[in-house]
């Protein structure tokens, strides 16, 4: 998952969900930031008993957060999380906020999204982004226009009305792998896992189909 929010808001459902989250923080303490953090995962010590392979545990996830944390802080002895900082290592919206993104720990966090976005059939769901962050727009647009096996899916309320997102309604017209979809996340949420309660209509646009097919 990749979040531009600044709050704990992922961590602390984590948490309350039993999972493991790999954020690119040590395990140990004082937790201090290292990309190759990224590169690990848990397994379980036995090998599947189908396969010789790696048996993987479940309830793990990965967290990006490109635009920093308020339980970051840069310390001379490295990036540290904890409960208590004194100065939160964050971008802020501001004019330079391009250049903040190719500084630690934000250029690892941006490589990571980009090397992602890079991967065959990979699907990238925005919520509540407006795409006014140049840095991440630039790394959406090149997927859209270098990797065929790319996917956006982008939930926002009204996006077919907002001029802000004009230019993405135009694109989806002209392509298949870009769908919008205008609801707010609480229906999302409820209908989204049931795929067939979606239609996409001649306008690119997904709406929530409540007809009941099945008669039940």
């Amino acid at each position: 998952s990749f979040t531009l929010n600044y709050d704990t808001l992922f961590e602390q459902a984590g948490r309350k969900g039993n999972f493991t989250i790999i954020d690119g923080f040590s395990f140990s303490l004082t937790r201090y930031f290292s990309g190759r953090n990224f590169d690990y995962d848990v397994v379980l010590r036995d090998k599947s008993r189908l396969k010789e392979e790696d048996n993987f545990i479940n309830r793990v996830f990965h967290l990006y957060k490109p635009h920093g944390s308020v339980d970051w802080e840069k310390t001379k002895e490295g990036i540290k999380q904890s409960d208590s900082v004194e100065k939160a290592l964050m971008i802020y919206p501001k004019d330079s906020k391009y250049e903040s993104s190719y500084e630690q720990p934000f250029f690892e966090m941006m490589s990571r999204l980009q090397q992602n976005l890079r991967k065959d059939n990979v699907l990238l769901i925005c919520i509540g982004f407006s795409f006014n962050d140049k840095h991440i727009v630039t790394a959406i647009k090149e997927a859209l226009e270098q990797n065929s096996g790319f996917q956006l899916m982008v939930l926002n309320k009204g996006i077919d009305t907002s001029e802000g997102f004009k230019w993405l309604y135009d694109l989806s017209m002209k392509h298949s792998n870009i769908v919008l979809i205008d609801e707010l996340f609480t229906d999302f949420a409820v209908h989204y896992p049931l795929l067939k309660s979606y239609n996409q209509d001649e306008y690119k646009k997904i709406t929530i189909n409540l007809t009941d097919n099945d008669g039940d």
